[in-house]
């Protein structure tokens, strides 16, 4: 018993790491989504004043 609950806490672990793991680059794509829009609309900005 004890062989098998070892085992299904290592898949749980390994679960919970790829979700981590899709988090953090959501949360990297979010934010560089973020600075390029910025990024963007500041250029249109500059282009649409000079």
């Amino acid at each position: 018993m004890c062989r098998d609950n070892e085992r299904l806490m290592k898949g749980v672990d390994r679960e919970i790491e790829v979700e981590d793991k899709l988090e953090l680059i959501g949360s990297i794509g979010a934010s560089l989504f973020t600075v390029v829009f910025t990024f963007g609309m500041f250029f249109l900005w500059l282009m649409g004043v000079g």
